[in-house]
């Protein structure tokens, strides 16, 4: 465990040294997909619960029944974006297929000249992203993988091309330590030129305290400063949860603010999370997921 523990590590100091700063593509993969980790603030990088694997997919290594999670956001703009996730626990691993679309309602207008300050709607506008995934992690190991296929479509430019996601995750006690490597994978053209993968290097922890969980992670980028996150989440009887977070994105200071809030509930095989994300200049947003075991 510890030659791949350390060999994890010196991959991870390796490719923080080649990445190379530039424009990127794709860029709705940086959008969080569970709304328990949006109302954490994005912090969640070390957690055995597989609700995290669009963090670090080595958070499927502790699955024990199959499970479907359907999640839904409401962004600025007339933006909408929906994912399914199955996790599947087969013998001595587990896995998980996922589906995520992002796409806009948003009508396509022009001015009408006839009437002032009016406009004709002419169709709706084409603003597609879509990704299919595939994780596989072993059970009760520290390391996990996710294989994406991700294709844009904005008008008529197309952009697709093909990813992974590498992460460990160690348990100490009280104490679990996470590490990811997200987007990994060949630049992909658009609008005839070459562009890369939101990249994305996660490092963080987690630390109970009897019923409450305390989270904090930062993450380093090809193409924007290193940000923090923090984020506590209080359960009660592993029924009902409060949460909050807290991160620093530094281009994200004019429009959005750093805090998070959401809470959750557990009935049974049922499960139901929510978060709220506000917004100065953009508008408020909300995340909601549904669960259940089957």
């Amino acid at each position: 465990m510890r030659l791949g523990i350390w060999s994890f590590v010196l991959l991870f100091f390796v490719l923080s040294q080649i990445y190379a700063a530039g424009e990127t593509a794709l860029n709705f993969l940086r959008i969080d997909a569970s709304a328990r980790g949006a109302a954490l603030g994005s912090s969640s990088v070390a957690d055995e619960s597989e609700d995290f694997v669009f963090y670090n997919p080595a958070c499927l290594t502790n699955l024990e029944r199959k499970k479907v999670s359907l999640m839904h956001i409401s962004l600025y703009a007339d933006i909408n974006y929906e994912s399914g996730i199955v996790f599947y626990p087969y013998k001595k691993f587990n896995f998980s297929f996922d589906f995520n679309y992002l796409h806009t309602s948003a009508p396509r207008t022009i001015i009408d000249l006839t009437q002032p300050y009016e406009f004709e709607k002419i169709g709706k506008y084409k603003f597609e992203d879509r990704l299919i995934g595939f994780g596989i992690s072993p059970r009760k190991g520290i390391w996990g993988v996710k294989l994406k296929y991700i294709d844009e479509r904005i008008e008529e430019e197309k952009a697709k091309g093909t990813a992974f996601d590498l992460g460990i995750l160690i348990r100490e006690e009280k104490f679990l330590f996470g590490i990811s490597l997200l987007n990994i994978g060949p630049p992909v053209e658009y609008i005839k030129k070459k562009e890369e993968l939101p990249r994305t290097i996660s490092v963080g922890g987690k630390f109970l305290i009897k019923w409450t969980g305390i989270f904090g992670s930062f993450k380093m980028y090809p193409d924007r400063k290193t940000s923090f996150h923090t984020g506590v989440e209080i359960s009660y009887r592993k029924i009902a949860f409060l949460r909050a977070g807290f991160k620093k994105v530094c281009e994200w200071d004019d429009d959005f603010s750093p805090f998070t809030f959401g809470a959750g509930l557990k009935l049974g095989n049922f499960g139901f999370d929510w978060a709220f994300i506000p917004s100065q200049r953009l508008g408020d947003s909300q995340e909601f997921s549904l669960w259940f075991f089957f």
